[in-house]
C-alpha cells in the first residue's frame, strides 16, 4: 500500500531540573528511540505510519527554563540547525 502520512507519537515522560515557565510554550531537542510503528488503513488503498518513541535525552530552550537542562547540547544543536 502507498503511505499517505508519516507522524511521530511521543510517549512517556522524562524528568527535568528545573521549572518551566507555565502557559508559555516549549521548545526541546529530544533523542528518542523508536519502539513501535503501526500502520493506519486510510480504506483509500493508502495508510498512516505512526511512529511511537520514547525520550532518551532532552534539552530545553533558555527562552522556555530558568536554566537549560543541557544547555551545550542545546547550543550545539542550534548551531548546526542556523548552518
Amino acid at each position: 500500500m502507498k503511505i499517505n502520512e508519516r507522524y511521530i507519537k511521543i510517549s512517556g515522560r522524562f524528568p527535568i531540573e528545573r521549572d518551566l515557565n507555565y502557559e508559555n510554550d516549549v521548545s526541546v531537542i529530544l533523542k528518542a528511540g523508536t519502539v513501535k510503528r503501526e500502520e493506519k488503513n486510510n480504506q483509500d488503498g493508502t495508510v498512516d505510519v505512526i511512529y511511537t518513541v520514547k525520550p532518551i535525552e532532552l534539552s530545553v530552550s533558555k527562552e522556555n527554563a530558568e536554566e537549560n537542562f543541557n544547555e551545550k547540547g542545546f547550543d550545539e544543536a542550534m548551531q548546526r540547525d542556523q548552518s
